[in-house]
């Protein structure tokens, strides 16, 4: 049980760790001067793929391991 707890909390920090400048990225990619076309397009691209990613971590996780058969 704890270490199922630890393997939570360490997924979360790595996520917090790599979520941090991901996000000041595209802070300064906002701020940046382009055409706000582009911008949008980018940004719901780079939300449709993490929407997928998470899409299959979740069903990777829901997904119960075959039986094995002797």
């Amino acid at each position: 049980m704890i270490l199922m707890d630890l393997w939570k909390v360490g997924f979360a920090l790595l996520i917090i760790g790599i979520a941090i400048p991901i996000g000041y990225g595209l802070y300064q990619f906002v701020l940046t001067s382009f055409e706000w076309y582009w911008r949008i397009s980018i940004l719901f691209i780079i939300a449709g793929i993490v929407t997928l990613l998470a899409s299959a971590v979740q069903d990777k996780l829901r997904s119960t391991p075959p039986e094995e058969k002797y």
